[in-house]
């Protein structure tokens, strides 16, 4: 089977994938590497659309070692009949690592405040939501969650409170998002959403750019609902001159370093390696 990667791929899993397929490696690829594409393995910042769908024609699966896939048109691709796969329990450690990181970062900004017993809240409980919980668990806080596609029940299993959007904002001292860009979620912190936060409360986006509309979070900050906001993604990355969030004196920014670890890029080459081999025919 051929295989075009394009952005990279982390070396255990090309080596994987050389067991029993064709690679080609590139950063810009070629009409005819697109032809003769039969996986094609992407980055976040490369772009699967209608248009590119049309130029390979022998494409039966799209690979993104991570998690978010909105840089991929789903539906085209499921009419065009092209799995998409992704690794995002690969990544998720290392993402639940960073929301942890920001919150003991605004944690320790005046004023001076513990964690335990305050309560942190979860819009979205998949992997990366599961894995913040556990960790925000054995710092004592107190958990609740907003998924409409998780169970009330393994929720309460896991120690979370199934909440409303409305309840998970009001009561939330830390609210971290934790849903796929979507229609349906983008701008979904919107103004009126970051008016409901509960005074003197943070808000951390490691999951997408766009899920936060950011003129209306700075507007928001400055008013002091929410106090703080630590995002390590932003709509634009990276962000252009005059941001109305990068001058502002409580807010924590990185540049999408969530899943950037040598041990989650690792997980989830193997991984999506693995993933690609099992839709091979045995020999």
């Amino acid at each position: 089977m051929r295989v075009l990667v394009v952005g990279g791929l982390h070396p255990e899993g090309l080596a994987l994938l050389r067991t029993r397929c064709e690679v080609t490696e590139t950063r810009s690829p070629a009409p005819a590497q697109l032809a003769q594409a039969e996986v094609l393995v992407v980055r976040s910042a490369f772009q699967v659309d209608q248009a590119l769908l049309e130029r390979m024609p022998v494409l039966k699966a799209v690979g993104r070692p991570g998690s978010g896939l909105d840089q991929v048109d789903l539906e085209a691709c499921r009419k065009r009949g092209v799995a998409v796969l992704s690794t995002p329990e690969a990544v998720a450690p290392a993402v639940a690592e960073l929301v942890l990181g920001f919150l003991l970062q605004l944690s320790c900004r005046p004023p001076r405040v513990e964690l335990a017993g305050r309560t942190l809240g979860l819009l979205g409980f998949g992997h990366v939501g599961r894995e913040v919980a556990s960790r925000a668990a054995a710092f004592g806080m107190r958990l609740l969650a907003h998924d409409p596609g998780v169970a009330d029940a393994e929720l309460k299993t896991r120690g979370v409170e199934p909440v409303s959007f409305e309840a998970l904002l009001e009561r939330s001292d830390a609210l971290s998002l934790h849903v796929p860009l979507t229609p349906g979620t983008r701008n979904r912190m919107d103004a009126a959403a970051l008016a409901r936060m509960k005074p003197g409360s943070w808000l951390i986006n490691c999951a997408r750019g766009g899920i936060v509309d950011e003129a209306a979070l700075a507007a928001a900050l400055k008013a002091g609902r929410p106090a703080a906001a630590a995002l390590d993604v932003l709509a634009q990355e990276p962000p252009p001159p005059g941001h109305p969030l990068l001058d502002l004196p409580h807010v924590l920014i990185t540049s999408h370093i969530g899943a950037a670890t040598p041990e989650a890029q690792a997980r989830a080459g193997r991984l999506l390696a693995s993933r690609i081999l099992t839709m091979m025919p045995r020999a």
